[in-house]
Formats: C-alpha cells, sequence, structure tokens
C-alpha cells in the first residue's frame, strides 16, 4: 500500500505542476479564469467528444461541478465532476 501512495502522491506533483502551467497560458491568452475542475473537464471533452469543444461552467461548486461542452456543430454534453472526477452525461 505504501509503494502505490507513494506513487499516487508523485502523480499528483507531475500533474499538478502541468496543470497550473495549462490553466496560467489560457489565462494569459483569452483572460478566462477557471475552477478547479475546468481542465479536467476540457481534456475529457477534447479526448472523447469533439476536438474543438467549447467548455462552459455551469455550476462551481467544489466538490460538484457541472460544465457544459458545446461542438462545432452546435451538438452539446454536460460533464460533472466530482472530487475532480469527470463523466460526460
Amino acid at each position: 500500500r505504501y509503494g502505490l501512495l507513494l506513487k499516487l502522491m508523485q502523480d499528483k506533483k507531475t500533474r499538478g505542476q502541468d496543470l497550473e502551467l495549462e490553466q496560467a497560458k489560457i489565462v494569459n491568452k483569452t483572460g478566462v479564469s477557471f475552477s478547479r475542475s475546468s481542465m479536467n473537464a476540457r481534456r475529457l471533452a477534447h479526448r472523447t467528444i469533439c476536438p474543438g469543444a467549447e467548455i462552459t461552467t455551469l455550476k462551481s461548486n467544489w466538490p460538484l461541478e457541472i460544465f457544459e461542452a458545446v461542438c462545432a456543430d452546435d451538438s452539446y454534453v454536460l460533464i460533472e465532476c466530482k472530487w475532480g472526477n469527470c463523466t460526460s452525461r
């Protein structure tokens, strides 16, 4: 168990810095700020829904956050994140 915990802590450190850097780049470019799960929702949308999805925060009440992903063809999907774990609906 210690080994698994150590690996999870290392992964968090690695992904945490990447996440902050990614958020800062987008904030500087667009002026849009983010909630805690917004980058996870963005990644999920771009990987599984449509590559150019526009993400809008509908509810930001940590630990539950809800986002809308809108594709170029005007289709949309809701993304729900609990404690940073996101799923599409």
